[in-house]
């Protein structure tokens, strides 16, 4: 058996692949304001297929039952998303190669995104002079994110175990409501 694809590196809402361990870094917003000045420019491209919302390759698919699969993977909150990524790269790999190749830009495009915006979060924090202990936040979130042995649930749960030990004053992301402002 060949190995899959992709392989799911990080999620919450959305579902992450990759084809390598080696390439990801990054992080998901949650909603977060990002500060207005960030520029469109930070936002470079990658190498790592990276983010696609299952829901968007569910759409893609003509398969009814590979539809209604996806559309279950996408609400399964307590499975290991390593899981579910298998399962994934199982329906992708029987798809048409058109779907399989927008599908793959699709990943590549979202990869981009994530990964500039949570470099220009680590770079906009260090020239706010924010101390280190936010920056060492935001990256055990990142850390937590990227364990794909975890489920939605899991991870959600030790995000919140993290913020209540750093004492419950930092967002999910590590930031306070003074990066909204």
């Amino acid at each position: 058996m060949k190995p899959p694809p992709f392989r799911v590196v990080s999620c919450a809402e959305k579902v992450c692949y990759t084809s390598s361990l080696d390439e990801v870094t990054f992080a998901i917003v949650h909603g977060q304001t990002i500060m207005k000045t960030l520029l469109v420019a930070l936002a470079t491209l990658a190498t790592v297929e990276c983010f696609l919302e299952i829901h968007e390759l569910s759409e893609m698919v003509t398969n009814a039952n590979d539809r209604w699969q996806l559309r279950m993977l996408e609400h399964d909150r307590d499975a290991p998303r390593n899981e579910i990524q298998k399962k994934v790269a199982e329906i992708v790999s029987t798809q048409p190669q058109d779907v399989q190749t927008v599908y793959k830009k699709l990943v590549e495009s979202d990869n981009a995104k994530e990964e500039a915006e949570y470099e220009a979060k680590l770079i906009i924090l260090k020239n706010r002079g924010e101390p280190q202990s936010k920056l060492d936040f935001v990256k055990q979130v990142h850390e937590i994110e990227m364990d794909m042995s975890l489920s939605r649930r899991q991870e959600e749960q030790k995000i919140k175990e993290l913020k209540w030990q750093m004492g419950g004053n930092h967002h999910h992301h590590g930031f306070d409501k003074s990066w909204e402002n």
